[in-house]
């Protein structure tokens, strides 16, 4: 089971309760012609659900080595879905991260393994890869959504997706007032079709 840090006790029972790793995230309007971005692949898994039940072409986004190593392999013998060794932000910049599993962060630099790693600006991305439309984009970077979404909808790019599933998280500072510009500037073009509260929430093109 994937644990949510900071726990929020109501939405996480809520989540369990309702299934929402193995049904909601999962359940989408997808076909093979869909073109799906997994923004923090981490081992391959959510990337390969979705794959095996629509057949989408599916980016994978994943900066820490030896986890885009173990996605790489897994998916060798796959061609539509796209392993990338970096991850995606506002520019185009090399960081820190903390290797602690799925939780690995640039925020928290406090265990004692960390890598340099390369995270490119999500409009370079887009334009390098000729995407003009995505039908998903999940978002899952440990803090680094924040500082995406903010460059996701001040480029424009938010028209051209149909589908946005985020995680944020609380560790980030002014997290909540950044959690509401996005949301604000998000709902003129979208809306939220369903939300557990600091857990997942997702986006629907109006």
């Amino acid at each position: 089971m994937t644990f949510y840090e900071p726990l929020d006790t109501d939405a996480f029972h809520n989540w369990c309760a309702d299934n929402g790793d193995t049904v909601l995230r999962l359940d989408y309007k997808l076909n093979k012609n869909s073109v799906v971005i997994d923004a923090g692949g981490y081992t391959g898994q959510w990337a390969f659900d979705i794959n095996s039940r629509y057949g989408s072409i599916v980016f994978v986004l994943e900066p820490v080595s030896s986890l885009y190593d173990g996605i790489v392999v897994r998916f060798a013998q796959n061609p539509r879905v796209i392993p990338l060794h970096y991850g995606l932000s506002d520019k185009t910049h090399e960081l820190q991260i903390s290797i602690n599993g799925d939780s690995s962060s640039t925020y928290d630099l406090q265990h004692s393994e960390t890598e340099t790693i390369l995270c490119k600006d999500v409009v370079e991305f887009f334009d390098e890869h000729n995407i003009d439309t995505v039908a998903l984009m999940k978002i899952n970077i440990e803090g680094g959504e924040y500082d995406l979404m903010e460059r996701v909808i001040s480029s424009g790019l938010h028209h051209k997706v149909s589908n946005f599933q985020i995680q944020y998280h609380r560790f980030v500072p002014d997290c909540a007032a950044r959690r509401k510009d996005i949301t604000d500037a998000l709902s003129k073009t979208h809306k939220r079709s369903w939300n557990y509260e600091w857990v997942w929430e997702n986006w629907e093109l109006k």
